[in-house]
């Protein structure tokens, strides 16, 4: 699969009530992504979802913002490189911190 059909499935699913989607707190996605996470570019766009939420649009995928914390919503845990290392650079610049 290329990088567009990649970003593409880590898109936030279409939410209906019979599909379960999972939200993956960004500091869990730190094994996946190494020390490369700290040169990852910044969100290409935000949508607020809620007064609590906040999609943000990445070159990687797709990452909730909520209560301060950034999530990666998947169905089936596959959770790309790019968007792993997008979660972890965005998470850090909210937290201030590494997890």
């Amino acid at each position: 699969m290329d990088d567009a059909g990649k970003a593409e499935s880590a898109r936030l699913p279409e939410l209906v009530n019979w599909k379960c989607v999972r939200m993956v707190p960004w500091h869990l996605l730190a094994p996946l992504v190494g020390d490369e996470h700290a040169t990852v570019s910044d969100a290409t766009g935000t949508s607020k979802v809620s007064a609590e939420l906040t999609l943000v649009r990445t070159k990687g995928g797709d990452l909730i913002v909520a209560g301060g914390e950034v999530f990666v919503p998947t169905v089936d845990f596959g959770v790309p490189r790019l968007l792993a290392a997008h979660a972890l650079s965005h998470g850090e610049e909210l937290s201030g911190s590494r997890p």
